[in-house]
C-alpha cells in the first residue's frame, strides 16, 4: 500500500471565519511578552531579542501598554517558567 500525496486546496480568505482566525495569528504574533529573569523583567515578542528590561514587573506591565497603545495590542505576562500568568488585552 503506497500513501499519496495530495496538496491541500488553498483556502478561501474571504471566508469569515478563515479571516478571523488568520488576523489574530498576525495578531498574536505582534502582542508583547513579559518574562522575569534574573537581572528584572524584559518584554519582548515572539522570535526576537527582549526590546526594553524592566527592573519591577509593574514598570514592565506600564511601558508594554504604552507600546502596544497604536496597534491595541495583547500583553501576555509569562511566570518563570514560562506558562502565562495573565493576558492583558487593549484591543477591540
Amino acid at each position: 500500500m503506497s500513501i499519496q500525496e495530495t496538496p491541500l486546496e488553498r483556502r478561501n480568505l474571504q471566508n469569515p471565519q478563515i479571516l478571523s482566525y488568520v488576523q489574530a495569528i498576525q495578531k498574536g504574533q505582534k502582542s508583547y511578552h513579559i518574562f522575569p529573569r534574573e537581572s528584572g523583567w524584559v518584554i519582548k515578542r515572539i522570535g526576537q531579542d527582549a526590546v526594553q528590561t524592566c527592573s519591577t514587573k509593574e514598570e514592565a506591565i506600564e511601558r508594554a501598554r504604552i507600546m502596544t497603545l497604536p496597534e491595541k495590542l495583547d500583553i501576555f505576562i509569562h511566570t518563570m517558567d514560562g506558562y502565562i500568568e495573565k493576558r492583558i488585552s487593549l484591543g477591540e
